[in-house]
C-alpha cells in the first residue's frame, strides 16, 4: 500500500523538539448590544437628517437607542394658502419706473393695449423703394404687417441703419457683426400679405430716444403699384 501525502513528507523530519498542541477554539459571536445608545453627533448641523441630501451616515446620526424613531426627515414647506405667490416687479410707464406687488396678475398688464400704424406710399414701379419715418413708441412689441399688394418691408431702429442696408438684396441676410438696428425684414408675396409676429421687440436708438422708427417699402411684384402697409404693436415703453 503507498504512503499518504503526509507520511511522505515528515518520513525523514526530526520531530524530537515538537509537542502536541490543542487547536484553538473557534472566536465567539456576539450580537450588538442594542442597550448602548451611539449619541448624536455633535458636529450635525442640523438637528434631522435634511430631506434633500439624505445619507446611511446622516441617518444613523440620529439613531439615539429608541428614544426617538431613527428615521425622521423633513417635509416639504407647505404653499401658500391657494396656491398663489408673490411678485414683485419693476416696470416701466409713461416714462416713469414703479415697482408693484400683488398676488395674481399685475395691474400694470391692463394698460398694455395694441396700437397700429397706417403708410401709404406713393406709387411704386417693380423694384422701388419707398422710405419713410413714422411715430410708434420707444420700445415695441410687434404683433403683425399686413399690406395691400405684394411688397417687402424692413424696419430700422435708426435712419443711419436704414440708409446702410438699401442696397441689401432680398433674401439676403446683412453680414455678421455689421448692421445693426434692423428689427424686421418680411417679404409679403402670398396672398393674404400679412404677417404675424409672435417674439419680435423693437426700439428705437436715436439718441436722445424718440418713438421714431424707420420703415423701407419695396415693390417685388411686378407690376406698379401704391402700397399701404398697417403695422400692429403694443407699446412698451413711451416717453
Amino acid at each position: 500500500m503507498p504512503e499518504n501525502l503526509f507520511e511522505s513528507l515528515v518520513k525523514n523530519l526530526d520531530m524530537s523538539g515538537y509537542s502536541p498542541v490543542e487547536p484553538a477554539p473557534a472566536p465567539s459571536v456576539t450580537g450588538a448590544n442594542e442597550s448602548i445608545p451611539l449619541g448624536r453627533n455633535p458636529f450635525m448641523r442640523c438637528p434631522l437628517p435634511s430631506l434633500w441630501q439624505p445619507s446611511p451616515d446622516a441617518v444613523r446620526d440620529m439613531y439615539l437607542s429608541g428614544k426617538i424613531p431613527q428615521f425622521r426627515i423633513f417635509t416639504p414647506s407647505p404653499q401658500s394658502p391657494g396656491g398663489s405667490s408673490v411678485v414683485n416687479e419693476s416696470v416701466f410707464i409713461s416714462g416713469a419706473a414703479s415697482s408693484s406687488s400683488s398676488s395674481s396678475v399685475p395691474n400694470y398688464i391692463s394698460e398694455l393695449t395694441s396700437s397700429q400704424v397706417v403708410l401709404v406710399t406713393p406709387i411704386l414701379i417693380p423694384g422701388g423703394q419707398f422710405t419713410k419715418s413714422v411715430q410708434m413708441a420707444t420700445s415695441f412689441q410687434l404683433l403683425s404687417v399686413v399690406a395691400s399688394a405684394i411688397c417687402r418691408i424692413e424696419i430700422y431702429g435708426t435712419a443711419s441703419a436704414q440708409s446702410q442696408d438699401i442696397a441689401r438684396a432680398i433674401d439676403v441676410p446683412p453680414p455678421a457683426g455689421t448692421l445693426q438696428n434692423l428689427i424686421s425684414d418680411v417679404a409679403l408675396d402670398t396672398v393674404p400679405y400679412q404677417w404675424f409676429y409672435q417674439n419680435r421687440i423693437g426700439a428705437n436708438a436715436d439718441h436722445p430716444q424718440t418713438p421714431t422708427i424707420y420703415i423701407t417699402v419695396t415693390n417685388i411684384g411686378t407690376i406698379a403699384a401704391a402700397i399701404t402697409l398697417t403695422l400692429q404693436y403694443v407699446p412698451i415703453e413711451v416717453p
